[in-house]
Protein backbone atom coordinates (compact mmCIF):
# COMPACT_ATOMS: atom_id res chain seq x y z
CA UNK A 1 0.00 0.00 0.00
CA UNK A 2 1.48 3.30 -0.96
CA UNK A 3 1.11 6.44 1.85
CA UNK A 4 0.76 9.52 1.00
CA UNK A 5 2.95 11.20 4.49
CA UNK A 6 2.80 14.23 3.19
CA UNK A 7 -0.86 13.80 2.67
CA UNK A 8 -1.91 12.71 6.39
CA UNK A 9 0.87 15.30 7.93
CA UNK A 10 -1.25 18.25 6.12
CA UNK A 11 -4.81 16.59 7.53
CA UNK A 12 -3.00 16.10 11.14
CA UNK A 13 -2.51 19.88 11.22
CA UNK A 14 -5.68 20.90 9.80
CA UNK A 15 -7.32 18.92 12.39
CA UNK A 16 -6.82 21.10 15.04
CA UNK A 17 -8.10 24.27 12.83
CA UNK A 18 -12.16 25.50 13.72
CA UNK A 19 -12.39 25.60 9.61
CA UNK A 20 -11.54 21.88 9.89
CA UNK A 21 -14.01 19.55 7.78
CA UNK A 22 -16.37 17.76 10.06
CA UNK A 23 -15.02 14.05 9.62
CA UNK A 24 -11.93 15.16 9.39
CA UNK A 25 -10.65 12.99 12.65
CA UNK A 26 -12.94 10.55 12.15
CA UNK A 27 -10.84 9.46 8.37
CA UNK A 28 -7.19 10.22 9.91
CA UNK A 29 -7.25 8.60 13.37
CA UNK A 30 -7.77 4.79 14.18
CA UNK A 31 -10.56 4.35 16.26
CA UNK A 32 -8.05 2.99 18.87
CA UNK A 33 -5.84 5.39 18.59
CA UNK A 34 -3.22 5.59 21.20
CA UNK A 35 -2.03 9.51 21.91
CA UNK A 36 1.22 9.34 23.62
CA UNK A 37 0.82 13.23 24.99
CA UNK A 38 -2.54 12.17 27.45
CA UNK A 39 -4.03 15.47 28.74
CA UNK A 40 -5.38 14.95 32.13
CA UNK A 41 -9.46 13.53 31.85
CA UNK A 42 -8.38 12.71 28.04
CA UNK A 43 -10.22 9.51 27.43
CA UNK A 44 -8.84 6.59 25.11
CA UNK A 45 -9.08 6.30 21.52
CA UNK A 46 -10.40 8.89 18.92
CA UNK A 47 -13.20 10.09 21.46
CA UNK A 48 -10.13 11.21 23.28
CA UNK A 49 -8.32 12.92 20.55
CA UNK A 50 -11.83 14.79 19.64
CA UNK A 51 -12.31 15.47 23.36
CA UNK A 52 -8.64 17.00 23.29
CA UNK A 53 -9.07 19.21 20.28
CA UNK A 54 -12.43 20.85 21.35
CA UNK A 55 -10.88 22.50 24.41
CA UNK A 56 -8.26 24.41 21.88
CA UNK A 57 -11.44 25.29 19.72
CA UNK A 58 -13.45 26.86 22.95
CA UNK A 59 -9.97 29.06 24.35
CA UNK A 60 -8.45 30.15 20.55
CA UNK A 61 -12.42 30.06 18.51
CA UNK A 62 -10.56 31.68 15.69
CA UNK A 63 -8.06 28.86 15.31
CA UNK A 64 -6.30 28.37 12.60
CA UNK A 65 -3.14 26.42 11.44
CA UNK A 66 -1.21 26.28 8.60
CA UNK A 67 1.60 24.21 7.25
CA UNK A 68 4.52 26.07 5.83
CA UNK A 69 6.85 23.40 4.92
CA UNK A 70 6.68 19.23 5.00
CA UNK A 71 9.61 17.43 4.60
CA UNK A 72 8.99 13.79 3.87
CA UNK A 73 11.64 10.71 3.40
CA UNK A 74 11.08 7.24 3.11
CA UNK A 75 8.62 6.67 6.26
CA UNK A 76 9.19 9.73 8.03
CA UNK A 77 7.56 13.17 8.33
CA UNK A 78 8.62 16.54 9.78
CA UNK A 79 5.70 19.67 9.48
CA UNK A 80 6.73 23.10 10.58
CA UNK A 81 3.31 24.60 11.19
CA UNK A 82 1.83 27.80 12.61
CA UNK A 83 -1.19 28.33 14.31
CA UNK A 84 -2.69 31.97 14.96
CA UNK A 85 -5.83 32.43 17.16
CA UNK A 86 -7.28 35.10 19.72
CA UNK A 87 -6.98 33.93 23.79
CA UNK A 88 -10.88 34.40 24.18
CA UNK A 89 -10.75 31.44 26.97
CA UNK A 90 -9.66 30.42 30.36
CA UNK A 91 -7.28 27.47 30.15
CA UNK A 92 -5.40 25.32 32.83
CA UNK A 93 -5.56 28.51 35.28
CA UNK A 94 -4.30 31.29 32.46
CA UNK A 95 -7.14 33.61 31.87
CA UNK A 96 -8.29 35.30 28.76
CA UNK A 97 -6.00 37.89 27.32
CA UNK A 98 -8.12 38.85 24.07
CA UNK A 99 -4.81 39.19 22.61
CA UNK A 100 -3.91 37.29 19.46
Amino acid sequence: MDVDLRSIAEDYVRVWDVHAPDGLADGLFHQDVVDQNLQPGQGPGLAGVKQIIGPYHNVFPDLTLTCDDIVASGNKVAVRWTATGTHEGDQLGVPATQRR
